[in-house]
């Protein structure tokens, strides 16, 4: 039997159900229709969406760049008082604005948030790099080591992509050995790819062949 159709025949049609229907279409790649029970759901003023609800709702505006409704769902969300103590919230927030183009109120967001890990600093970087601002990507990683924040994969991917935007070779061969300290060329192709990307747009192709020949796998991306 079809979600919806089992949703319909749910009396009274709590919040938790209208989660499962939200996130089972954001799921299935139809952001579009997630939104679409939001607004739904809305018309019942009983109910308040749960952290969970709110994070599936800025997953599909940041999908379908829904700056509108993301607004809508960050002042709900400002009432609950959850952006400063919940990391998935912040992030979510973080890549929504970003994805819509407002890299001023991500980085808002971002300075409010009394707690910030690693996913959080992704977020916020990942934005700089999709809109080709490397050297601000690279200010906010120095800041994120200023905090003692270990990079992770993710990172490390962002970084290194913002370095060849911006021809950042001294601090790319950093984060090479970097990575190489940590065993992770061997390990995320994903990674290794990203390496040899920078290294080319550098101009240092020696460097890159030297990436490509330690590759365990490659691919065409490779």
């Amino acid at each position: 039997m079809p979600t919806a159709r089992v949703f319909n025949g749910l009396v009274p049609q709590k919040e938790v159900s209208w989660k499962f229907l939200i996130s089972s279409y954001l799921g299935q790649g139809k952001p579009l229709k997630a939104l679409t029970m939001y607004a739904e759901m809305q018309k019942d003023v009983s109910i308040c969406p749960c952290k969970h609800t709110f994070v599936a709702l800025l997953k599909a505006c940041a999908k379908t760049k829904n700056l509108r409704t993301g607004s809508e769902v960050h002042a709900k969300i400002e009432r609950t008082g959850w952006i400063d103590r919940d990391v998935f919230i912040g992030s979510s927030l973080i890549d929504m604005y970003a994805k819509c183009g407002r890299l001023d109120k991500a980085q808002k967001v971002f300075d409010k948030l009394l707690v910030r890990n690693v996913v959080c600093w992704n977020a916020l970087l990942r934005g700089y790099v999709e809109h080709e601002q490397g050297s601000a990507a690279l200010n906010r990683l120095e800041k994120m080591q200023f905090e003692a924040i270990s990079p992770d994969a993710v990172t490390f991917i962002c970084i290194l992509k913002a370095f060849g935007s911006i021809g950042e070779i001294v601090k790319g061969k950093e984060i090479h050995a970097d990575i190489e300290r940590k065993g992770l060329l061997g390990q995320n192709l994903i990674i290794g790819n990203s390496l040899i990307d920078m290294y080319v747009k550098c101009g240092l192709l020696d460097m890159a062949q030297e990436v490509f020949d330690k590759l365990p796998t490659r691919d065409v991306v490779s």
